[in-house]
């Protein structure tokens, strides 16, 4: 190969990765999530369906159930029924109390509650909307 088609083809390569890179760029300005929101989303559905805050059992007494410990990894980027959506993976504990959780005056000792730990796995399309979620532990 002469020096020109060495040049050629080494200016074709570079703009070929030029647009490359531009390509990924793009489609990450288009992909950039509201991590607050998100996290938002996720906390409003685990509400729901882990019943937090106050409950009263079968028996008659008093509880709650609280979430703490929350920590949500980054999004990433995947396809969903031909879909580009987000997935999360998101780990947190559930505690719930009771009224049996507290010493009364006569006792010294005083009961902790009951504490879970979770971790679950949500997909989400690019309005945020909950697709699909699963318990994983």
């Amino acid at each position: 190969m002469s020096n020109i088609e060495n040049l050629w083809l080494e200016f074709f390569f570079d703009i070929l990765i030029f647009c490359l890179l531009i390509f990924i760029e793009l489609r990450l300005i288009i992909f950039v999530v509201d991590l607050d929101l998100l996290e938002r989303k996720i906390r409003e559905h685990l509400a729901q369906e882990k019943d937090l805050g106050e409950s009263v059992g079968g028996s008659g007494h008093l509880g709650y159930q609280s979430i703490s410990k929350f920590k949500m990894q980054t999004p990433e980027i995947i396809k969903h029924k031909n879909m580009e959506c987000y997935e999360v993976m998101v780990r947190y504990s559930i505690h719930t109390e009771s009224e049996f959780s507290y010493a009364t005056e006569d006792e010294e000792e005083v009961f902790d509650y009951h504490t879970s730990t979770n971790e679950q796995k949500y997909i989400l399309d690019k309005n945020l909307n909950i697709i699909h979620s699963e318990s994983i532990k």
